[in-house]
């Protein structure tokens, strides 16, 4: 569960936030999440006297590129994380899913990798 609450924001866009959360833990089947943020929107509603909360849009679908502006002009900068892969040397967001399809290697072989790849930091 990951909040991008950041001063400048509307407790609306908070509140959208939960929705979607409380949405897509509904669909997956995690009712005991669900609950609490149906009770956590509650909270929010009541705290900042949002009244009309029938159509607050998401604004996870205005963050989904890198860069997004608040009401206030403020930028907001994405971290997009990105992992080198240990085969083919680039880098990728999901290192995971990369090697799975690209480098046909089973999830036993991907964590044998990364605990390789630990105790090479270490």
């Amino acid at each position: 569960m990951y909040f991008h609450y950041e001063s400048g924001y509307d407790a609306i866009d908070l509140v959208g936030q939960l929705r979607q959360e409380k949405k897509v833990a509904k669909e997956i089947g995690l009712s005991y999440r669900s609950n609490f943020l149906s009770v956590m929107e509650n909270l929010v509603c009541h705290f900042h006297g949002i009244r009309e909360v029938g159509s607050i849009p998401a604004p996870r679908a205005r963050m989904s590129s890198e860069k997004a502006e608040t009401k206030n002009g403020e930028e907001i900068h994405r971290k997009v994380y990105k992992y080198p892969c240990s085969i083919c040397k680039k880098e990728y967001n999901n290192i995971s899913n990369h090697m799975r399809h690209a480098h046909k290697l089973s999830k036993s072989q991907i964590e044998e990798l990364k605990k390789e790849k630990n105790q090479k930091r270490a």
